[in-house]
C-alpha cells in the first residue's frame, strides 16, 4: 500500500471464522495452488485485475456495506484452501464470516499504473479467506472526484465471468444502501466441488489417453 493511504474495514474479530473441515480441492484448483507454490519470488502467477472508473461521490461506508452484503451471501468469497502439506491435499474451506478489506489512495498518494502492478504483484495467501482485494485510487482531490475501483483477484477461486457477476451484485447492493440482497447464493462452490467429486472421470482418462503422444515421443513446437 502506498505511502498515505488508508485502510478501512478491519474486522473486529481476531481472524475469519471457520465452518466445517472442507471439502477436496478441485484438479484445476490443485494445478494453480501448485503453479502459485513454485513461483519465483516476487512473482504471482494466476493474480488477475478488474478496474473501472467511478464518476461522482462515492460514500465509502454505503460502498463498504454493499461489498459486506456480497461477501455474505457468496460462499467462494469467504472461500480459502487448508494450509499447505495437509494430510489428504488441499481442501476448501468456507468461512461463515469475513469482513472485506479496503485500501484507500488519496489522490497524490500513488500512480495508477504503479499501484495496478503493485496489487498483481502482491499476490495472495491461498490459506486465507477472500481471494478478492478492493482498493480505491482518487484520482482527482475532492470528494465529488472519479475514483478508480480496483479489484485483484486469484484464480484459485474466482476468474473474469464470475467477477463481473460479483461487481452486478455488488451495485445491486450499493443502491440498496448496503442493505443485503436476496439470501445466500445456491448452488455455491461447495456444490460445485460436491458435483466434480461426483463425476465419471473414466470417458476423460480414456480419450486423453488415446490423444496424448506416447512417452518419450518428440513433438514440434505449437
Amino acid at each position: 500500500m502506498s505511502v498515505g493511504s488508508e485502510r478501512a474495514g478491519r474486522p473486529a474479530q481476531p481472524g475469519p471464522i471457520r465452518s466445517g473441515p472442507g471439502l477436496p480441492a478441485s484438479a484445476r484448483q490443485r494445478e494453480v495452488l501448485l503453479d502459485a507454490m513454485a513461483a519465483r519470488p516476487g512473482s504471482a502467477p494466476h493474480v488477475e485485475q478488474l478496474h473501472w472508473c467511478w464518476y461522482g461521490p462515492l460514500d465509502t461506508r454505503r460502498f463498504l456495506a454493499a461489498w459486506q452484503s456480497v461477501y455474505d451471501r457468496e460462499a467462494v468469497l469467504r472461500a480459502a484452501f487448508s494450509p499447505y502439506g495437509a494430510r489428504g491435499g488441499p481442501r476448501v474451506v468456507v468461512h461463515r464470516r469475513v469482513v472485506p478489506q479496503l485500501a484507500r489512495h488519496p489522490y497524490g498518494s500513488a500512480d495508477r499504473q504503479t499501484l495496478l502492478a503493485g496489487e498483481r504483484r502482491r499476490g495472495f495467501d491461498p490459506t486465507r479467506p477472500g481471494l478478492l482485494r478492493i482498493a480505491l485510487l482518487d484520482e482527482q482531490p475532492g470528494p465529488a472526484g472519479p475514483k478508480r475501483v480496483i479489484l485483484t483477484y486469484h484464480h484459485a477461486m474466482l476468474d473474469g465471468r464470475s467477477v463481473r457477476l460479483l461487481v452486478r451484485a455488488f451495485l445491486r447492493a450499493y443502491l440498496a444502501e448496503g442493505a443485503p440482497v436476496g439470501g445466500e447464493r445456491r448452488p455455491d462452490v461447495r456444490d460445485h466441488l460436491r458435483w466434480l467429486a461426483g463425476q465419471d472421470r473414466g470417458p476423460a482418462r480414456a480419450f486423453w489417453s488415446r490423444a496424448a503422444p506416447p512417452a518419450g515421443s518428440a513433438t514440434l513446437p505449437p
